[in-house]
């Protein structure tokens, strides 16, 4: 674990300028005019990182919830840049971009937390961490560690998802303590509560291991070429999940 959050922003800042150049070396994005704020909080919420903002003032908030309820491991940094930096920032800024020159309707510019595009957000953040890494530049072997950990525990969450709502929130728990022996109880606990109780929680949370698994499981079937195109087209605009699938097979069908 880190032993000391007051060196995050420094381990933030200089896995950004590793994988934002690597980025817009493949994407015609212009970023310049923009601002990411970074800020420290404590809330006992799901979330670790937050990002939100005001795009027609070309500024963006990135919040870091240091809560008890989470465990901040070494190699976080580099897949949280990846996933609020490559993955949230620059989509929304390639959106906004695309607003101002009316190549996207204006509403594509209105994003919270329950629209539908939550599946593509998100399926891009989580995935950036293994479509962006190649020969070249690498993820740190400790970030390959804490990326396939996150993968797997978001596979476990899913499955807690369904059950405290199908079953109980006591049969939910126990099934994700007997496979996360790393997780603290209380945050499974909280976990259960928020996924059952929380009416925006109950629906969005459910979209990050369903997401994730879409996109990464269409890398490996559109190989690094077709894959680079279906991430263009994310930056690129919205779509659906259906609208997702038909992009996947119409590349697949084109290679």
């Amino acid at each position: 674990m880190v032993p000391d959050n007051s060196k995050l922003p420094r381990h933030f800042e200089f896995y950004r300028e590793k994988w934002l150049a690597r980025l817009l070396e493949r994407l015609n994005v212009s970023i310049e005019a923009y601002r990411i704020r970074i800020d420290f909080t404590s809330e006992d919420a799901y979330w670790k990182n937050w990002i939100s903002g005001n795009l027609a003032g070309q500024e963006m908030s990135l919040r870091i919830n240091c809560h008890p309820r989470h465990s901040w491991y070494v190699g976080a940094a580099e897949t949280l840049a990846l996933h609020e930096y490559c993955g949230h920032a620059i989509q929304m800024i390639s959106w906004h971009r695309q607003i101002e020159e009316r190549r996207l309707p204006e509403f594509a510019g209105i994003l919270t937390v329950h629209f539908p595009d939550q599946f593509l957000l998100e399926g891009l953040a989580e995935s950036m961490s293994y479509w962006l890494p190649d020969e070249v530049i690498r993820l740190e072997p400790k970030s390959i560690v804490l990326r396939e950990l996150h993968a797997y525990t978001l596979l476990v969450m899913n499955n807690l998802h369904i059950i405290a709502n199908d079953e109980s929130r006591e049969a939910a728990i126990h099934y994700a303590a007997e496979r996360s022996p790393f997780t603290k109880r209380e945050t499974l606990v909280s976990e259960a509560r928020d996924r059952t109780t929380h009416p925006l929680y109950r629906c969005y949370q459910y979209v990050y291991g369903v997401a994730k698994n879409r996109f990464v499981h269409a890398f490996r079937e559109l190989g690094p070429r077709g894959s680079s195109r279906l991430i263009e087209r994310a930056y690129g605009g919205p779509m659906t999940p259906e609208q997702f699938d038909v992009e996947r097979e119409r590349i697949l069908a084109s290679a």
